[in-house]
């Protein structure tokens, strides 16, 4: 508990620029997230805490999820970048896809962990695909729904840091 109110806000707010890089590489930090994220809410000791306490639990977390992936149905579209390099996608995005029959997995190359800010209209696409194609539908066991409109990326854009 000291560390979070002492030394930890210190080091996370040095280390915060170096993550958000790591987060983004290849490809440079937007300037809409260097601007918009709030850089002071994760390095508060209440937060500290509670990214300490979802580290310690993530593992054992993951593995009783990872057994419930196969009851999955409905329709699953995993996207990943090649060049992510906080999360391997030959061992999350590919092998979660194998797990999953009615999933679509989509590798985006060239791009890091936060593909969603590099190609947001490729993560739009890839969800309204999910949606419109009856064979996932079907295999997920849904009834086909309405079709989304090709407007949806513009009238929600995505929030800083999500």
């Amino acid at each position: 508990d000291v560390i979070r109110y002492t030394v930890g806000p210190l080091f996370g707010a040095a280390l915060l620029p170096l993550a958000a890089k790591g987060m983004f590489s290849p490809l440079p930090v937007p300037e809409r997230f260097a601007k918009g994220f709030p850089y002071g809410m994760p390095i508060r000791p209440s937060q500290i805490r509670a990214e300490a306490q979802d580290t310690a639990t993530m593992v054992s977390a993951v593995t009783a999820m990872q057994r419930r992936y196969r009851e999955l149905r409905m329709p699953v579209v995993i996207m990943a970048g090649t060049m992510d390099r906080i999360v391997d996608h030959r061992k999350h995005a590919v092998r979660l896809h194998k797990e999953i029959a009615q999933s679509a997995l989509r590798l985006v190359p060239s791009v890091g962990h936060m593909l969603h800010y590099a190609v947001p209209e490729q993560v739009v696409d890839a969800i309204e695909d999910s949606f419109n194609n009856p064979t996932t539908l079907q295999s997920a066991a849904h009834n086909p729904g309405p079709r989304l409109p090709r407007n949806v990326s513009s009238r929600h854009p995505p929030i800083a840091g999500h």
